[in-house]
């Protein structure tokens, strides 16, 4: 049992730290007509549409073949209110990030926002996977 808890402790921090240093193809785009809208997007019908007001995200949408999952939440760090994740969940890594900040502004993360929400989600993968083990293990 110890030996696979400090296997799986040892699998998070090498996927934080090769994820951490990754970025995606991903960019941010801010249409004219209305300065609250902010665009992320892959391809140009991949995207996914934010709007902000008063450094709120007061409307998220993505569209349905967008390649990534979208997590919005609490930026882990003072420089962000809110924090868009973008994951591969098949291969458990944060491609990026971008963040909401307190100017109403959306800007893709700094080093330190993006390394620890990849830390973050490394390790919530990981023990998502030994939980799963262990209910399969007791219905078998």
């Amino acid at each position: 049992m110890i030996t696979r808890f400090f296997l799986i402790v040892s699998v998070v921090a090498i996927q934080a730290t090769i994820a951490g240093d990754q970025r995606s193809e991903l960019k941010l785009n801010r249409p004219l007509q209305d300065k609250n809208f902010f665009v992320i997007y892959a391809a140009p019908h991949k995207r996914v549409v934010i709007f902000v007001k008063d450094g709120t995200v007061s409307t998220l949408s993505v569209s349905a073949d967008f390649p990534y999952s979208v997590m919005l939440t609490d930026s882990p760090t003072p420089r962000y209110k809110a924090v868009l994740r973008f994951a591969d969940c098949q291969k458990d890594i944060v491609v990026d990030s971008f963040g909401v900040t307190a100017a109403s502004t959306v800007e893709q993360t700094d080093d330190e926002t993006h390394k620890a929400l990849a830390g973050g989600a490394a390790e919530a993968w990981a023990v998502g996977e030994k939980l799963g083990k262990e209910i399969r293990a007791k219905h078998q």
